[in-house]
């Protein structure tokens, strides 16, 4: 009978024919250009997704369902791949609703079990007549409107029998070809063998009978490395002994095009540096293994079914997430896995440098003049580089991970929350999440020695977060200096609207740990001081900003100094004002520390004039007037003390405003009436 073709599928030898060696077996601080639809990034010529009407280079996920319509999870990014335009999709047709191609334009397009293109839906349909079928492909009309390779046995070729639930002409003797729309004889297999599909002899890979001088071959998917499983578990085909080959516990080699193994056999590392060929064997089998080895079971296909390898008891090929979870000298690393969504997952395997997780790695000059990969500097035979901000030459080692409680090693902290490309020795291709390195400040990213800074990532929404990271300068201003995007500063970080939800012109703030750290500029706009500072992450489930339900981030930022009046903001002149924010140190409602910032993005109003609402002032505060001042109604803020020459007529009123702060009220100095 002809296997698996209902699959669709075209069964590999795993190894045939043999050749010189191996076998043939939320929204993000990254902004960058205004939007309103997802066409805005596009035509602007931006690999980017449009989130709070921003175009964003750097939204994280971990699958298609966290990104939005027409958008992709590639990498560890939402981009967006769908279609603006008709001209954008192959059938002719893009539902610019949903930015998704419609499934056809014409019956071409469409599947044999569903020939027929439907012009007003632009959907595929069953099939009427033999008509609706066109060869190459089944060429008759099945009972179901499904394209079949045959209806009745004058169908066949060669007295070959129409499978009456198959459609396929059946009973290909061994040896014999199985072209499309066959199917073997009972007992044999359709592989590929060069450019032939041929009917071979099954065998099962755990205990096959093959004749004298045939090996049982394991099979494979076309493209991949899933092997093909029966009810006992993965089968192959008896074929011919490669000559040059090696056998079962000989030293043997891998790459992307197999192993050098006989294809009956798979190469696994006995240490570090040295690979031997070892058997198949049952994992539900009590003793299918010598004593001095253990059967460790692997996923060998699409839906998890597990096949087994005779192997030293040393601990290599073990499940895990993380490093703790291998035993000493092995760590854990990405091995092939057909059943897992990127093809890898990871298993315990052998260190292949000394350095751990997050530690600095890249190219090492050698005595001999020779130069040592980068790779192979670390345990896990991986440097890389942020994939969040990929720029530039690797700078730290790869490590698995589940959780950021996973992320930390030899006294550095990290973070798992990155996407990581790996290869595999086999060749194959995927992503391994894995750790990359925290910090909250700069200092923190200079053992890298890769012009990595610290770097922020403000995530806004009901769960805010701020991410940090020493990777690339998302740009080129420091503390302090003007910005219109997070793009353009080094931390990744634009203040464009305060603590109170007022909209001011934006400064850079960068990760510190002390005063020190926070030397102004010439072109900075206030001066700083490094202290915990309120960052608005969510606007609560009223979606206002500056009321009891709004919920704040307080990292310790180089941000606008503390505070007593718009003198102590204005060293060297300038037009920065002293402002009330969310205390960082004690973040709620109520709680209030006046710190330096630029003007209201919209207001002029000095302090004592009339106001309605907060973007009116100067300082973004408009509060209610009580005793001692003598006004009524509400006043624009101004801070002040005994000193302050406050405008016009005001004074300066001990307790004479009451301001709104994150829905509480607090009773301010400011100058009024």
């Amino acid at each position: 009978m002809r296997r698996l073709l209902a699959l669709s599928c075209v069964l590999v030898l795993g190894a045939c024919p043999a050749t010189s060696g191996t076998d043939a077996g939320g929204e993000d601080s990254g902004a960058m250009l205004a939007c309103a639809v997802p066409s805005d990034c596009v035509v602007a010529g931006l690999d980017a997704v449009c989130r709070q009407r921003e175009c964003r280079t750097d939204v994280p996920c971990g699958d298609d369902q966290e990104c939005g319509l027409g958008e992709r999870c590639l990498g560890g990014r939402c981009l967006f791949r769908g279609c603006l335009a008709d001209a954008d999709c192959a059938s002719g047709k893009c539902l610019v609703d949903t930015y998704a191609c419609a499934e056809c334009g014409q019956g071409a397009d469409c599947p044999s079990a569903r020939p027929v293109c439907d012009v007003a839906s632009h959907s595929c349909t069953g099939c009427l007549t033999d008509q609706d079928c066109s060869p190459p492909g089944p060429a008759y009309c099945g009972p179901t409107g499904s394209c079949v390779h045959c209806l009745t046995d004058q169908h066949c070729p060669n007295g070959l029998a129409c499978g009456a639930q198959s459609h396929l002409c059946e009973g290909v003797p061994t040896g014999g070809a199985c072209p499309q729309g066959t199917a073997c004889a009972q007992g044999n297999s359709c592989v590929s063998v060069g450019s032939d599909t041929l009917c071979l002899p099954s065998c099962d890979l755990y205990a096959p009978a093959c004749a004298a001088g045939e090996v049982c071959y394991k099979l494979t998917y076309s493209g991949a490395t899933s092997l093909v499983f029966e009810t006992t578990g993965p089968i192959g085909v008896c074929y011919q002994q490669q000559a040059g080959l090696r056998n079962l516990r000989e030293p043997c080699t891998r790459s992307a095009l197999g192993s050098n193994c006989q294809p009956n056999l798979q190469c696994v590392p006995e240490t570090a540096s040295v690979s031997l060929c070892r058997a198949f064997c049952d994992p539900a089998a009590t003793s299918s293994c010598s004593a001095a080895e253990k059967c460790t079971s692997f996923p060998g296909d699409y839906t998890g079914r597990r096949y087994g390898l005779c192997l030293p008891d040393n601990g290599w090929g073990l499940s895990c997430g993380v490093d703790t979870e291998c035993r000493s000298g092995l760590s854990c690393q990405a091995y092939d896995d057909p059943s897992s969504y990127t093809e890898l997952s990871p298993v315990c395997q052998f260190n292949l440098g000394p350095a751990p997780g997050l530690a600095p790695c890249g190219p090492k000059a050698l005595s001999d003049g020779g130069v040592q990969a980068a790779d192979r500097a670390c345990q896990s035979g991986a440097c890389r580089n942020d994939p969040l901000f990929p720029s530039g030459a690797p700078y730290f080692c790869l490590a698995s991970c589940r959780t950021d409680q996973d992320c930390s090693f030899a006294g550095v902290q990290g973070a798992c929350d990155g996407t990581f490309s790996v290869t595999t020795a086999f060749g194959v291709s995927g992503y391994l999440k894995g750790c990359r390195p925290s910090c909250q400040a700069n200092a923190d990213c200079a053992s890298y020695d890769a012009g990595v800074t610290c770097r922020a990532r403000l995530q806004t929404g009901t769960s805010p977060k701020l991410k940090t990271s020493c990777s690339p300068p998302a740009g080129t201003l420091r503390s302090g200096e003007p910005c219109s995007a997070s793009a353009q500063c080094q931390s990744g970080l634009c203040a464009l609207e305060d603590s109170r939800g007022v909209s001011r012109p934006g400064t850079c703030a960068e990760l510190c740990r002390g005063a020190g750290e926070c030397a102004a500029s010439p072109a900075a706009l206030l001066p700083l001081d490094c202290a915990r500072t309120s960052l608005l992450g969510s606007r609560g489930q009223d979606f206002q900003p500056n009321t009891a339900d709004d919920v704040f981030l307080t990292p310790s930022l180089c941000a606008g100094a503390a505070c007593a009046s718009n003198e102590d903001c204005r060293p060297d002149g300038g037009a920065a004002v002293c402002t009330p924010q969310v205390d960082g140190a004690d973040a709620g409602p109520g709680h209030l520390a006046l710190r330096c910032r630029t003007r209201s993005s919209f207001g002029a109003l000095a302090g004592g004039a009339s106001c309605t609402q907060d973007a009116e002032c100067e300082s973004g505060a408009c509060g209610t007037l009580q005793a001692p001042s003598t006004g009524t109604g509400r006043a624009c803020f101004q801070a002040c003390t005994g000193a302050t020459a406050c405008p016009g007529s005001t004074q300066c009123r001990l307790g004479g405003l009451s301001i709104r702060v994150a829905g509480g009220l607090v009773s301010v100095d400011s100058c009024a009436p």
